[in-house]
């Protein structure tokens, strides 16, 4: 599980200032938001609202979508606040679809991925012996020279960009399956 690091910046002031960010992060990932403070009188303490409850920090783990809203306030009583959305985006419920996990040397099976949702990119790796051997696209003719099972590996990515402080996030999924190759050759007969 990778930790990402987003900043909501903020600037203390008589008034105090808002902002708002807008963040995604791929499901089963840990986000770490921080709101960094510039000017005011020090010391500066932070508090952060949002699922999972209260927190004091200026920096808040989270691992649900929702809105998490954050609070400084300066020794002189001046306040900013702000808040960071988060999106949470779920694995797809995509899969590998083969016609026969059974097949001959040589013979041509086309292999598919089902159930990908738009924006995502394709990337395959049939194992060996497999022409092609990779692919970017969602379904491809593939066909093998050596025998043995065989993994199949797709791979779909996609950047899904929030608000302006770098806040996006590069979701991959994963899912393998196997094939059988086998092969007939020899034998005689007599009579």
């Amino acid at each position: 599980m990778k930790k990402l690091l987003f900043f909501a910046y903020l600037l203390l002031s008589a008034v105090g200032m808002s902002a708002q960010e807008t963040s995604y992060m791929c499901a089963g990932e840990t986000k770490t938001l921080t709101a960094s403070a510039t000017g005011g009188t020090a010391p500066i303490t932070y508090s952060w609202a949002g699922p999972g409850g209260t927190t004091s920090g200026a920096t808040r783990s989270v691992t649900a979508s929702g809105t998490y809203t954050w609070t400084a306030t300066d020794a002189a009583g001046c306040t900013a606040s702000g808040t960071h959305i988060v999106n949470v985006e779920p694995d797809p419920t995509a899969s590998i679809a083969i016609s026969a996990t059974n097949i001959c040397v040589g013979a041509s099976q086309t292999i598919s991925a089902t159930g990908v949702p738009s924006g995502y990119t394709y990337s395959w790796n049939f194992g060996s012996g497999a022409t092609p051997a990779t692919s970017n696209t969602a379904s491809t003719s593939v066909s093998y020279s050596t025998t043995g099972t065989k993994t199949i590996t797709l791979t779909i990515t996609k950047t899904f960009t929030g608000s302006t402080n770098g806040c996006s996030s590069t979701c991959t999924w994963t899912k393998t399956t196997t094939i059988t190759v086998g092969q007939l050759s020899g034998g005689s007969s007599c009579s």
